[in-house]
C-alpha cells in the first residue's frame, strides 16, 4: 500500500507498475499459506487466519488499484503531449 501511494504522489510509473505485478502474486500466496495453516490449527483458529489472509489480499488489491489509477496518468498524460 505504501509504494503505491508513494507512486501516485511522485506519479512514479516504474513503481506503481512494480506494485501491480507484486500484488498478482498475492493470491497464490494466500491459498499456499492458508493450506499450511489449515493443516496445523483447530477449525476456528483457520476461520480466523481466513479473514486475516482476506483482509491482506484485498488491501493489496486496493492498492494495486491506486497504482493503476497511476498508471493510467501517466499513460494519459504521454498521449496528451
Amino acid at each position: 500500500m505504501d509504494d503505491s501511494i508513494k507512486s501516485l504522489y511522485g506519479k512514479d510509473y516504474k513503481l506503481a507498475d512494480s506494485v501491480v505485478t507484486k500484488s498478482k502474486k498475492v493470491t497464490s500466496m494466500e491459498n499456499e499459506a492458508m493450506k499450511v495453516i489449515s493443516e496445523g490449527i483447530e477449525n476456528e483458529d483457520s476461520s480466523n487466519m481466513r479473514m486475516i489472509m482476506e483482509s491482506i489480499r484485498r488491501t493489496t488489491e486496493y492498492a494495486s488499484d491506486i497504482a493503476e489509477i497511476v498508471l493510467n496518468l501517466n499513460i494519459g498524460q504521454m498521449i496528451t503531449t
